[in-house]
């Protein structure tokens, strides 16, 4: 049996079990590699929106302070490490792996005394209100899982000698 879980700032959710797959399919990083792209340019939209359940203001004493240290900065930005690293895979502190069977992607940033505050953040810890920094809009799981579907379908139609690269398309797969 194969099993397709994601797991978003520890809150793990199995979406789909999917039967025998796994046995004929080894490699799924092609797949998990749209999928990566497809996160870090949700991640851009939820920065750029102020997240997909609108993030809450700061604080008035906070605003004031930022507005001292990093004028103009928007919320949940201070200098943009964490924001870059959700955006961009190839920034400081970005966790993009990619491996045949597996993907992990997120962030590892924290402060310079080593506080964690994408963490924070997510679970309103400390003195933060829940801002979720990592949210997917509705329908983004079952479309990940659609992917992960379709490029397993793909794979065992090609061991098959059925390719059909029509079927593909939509995902850029290519043989």
């Amino acid at each position: 049996m194969f099993q397709l879980s994601f797991e978003i700032a520890g809150e793990e959710k199995i979406l789909k079990t999917i039967d025998g797959i796994g046995e004929r399919v080894k490699d799924f990083s092609p797949a998990f590699e749209k999928i990566s792209q497809d996160f870090y340019r949700l991640m851009k939209q939820q920065f750029t929106i102020g997240g997909h359940t609108p993030w809450q203001p700061l604080t008035a004493k906070y605003a004031a302070w930022k507005a001292r240290v990093a004028p103009g900065a928007p919320i949940m930005v201070l200098f943009g490490g964490m924001r870059d690293s959700l955006t961009t895979q190839t920034a400081r502190g970005s966790i993009n792996n990619i491996s045949p069977r597996e993907l992990k992607i997120g962030t590892n940033t924290t402060s310079k005394a080593g506080y964690h505050y994408p963490y924070a953040h997510q679970h309103g810890l400390g003195n933060n209100p829940v801002r979720k920094v990592i949210e997917m809009p509705a329908g983004t799981a079952s479309k990940w899982v659609r992917m992960i579907r379709d490029y397993a379908m793909w794979e065992i139609g090609r061991q098959e000698g059925n390719f059909k690269s029509a079927m593909m398309e939509d995902y850029g797969f290519e043989e």
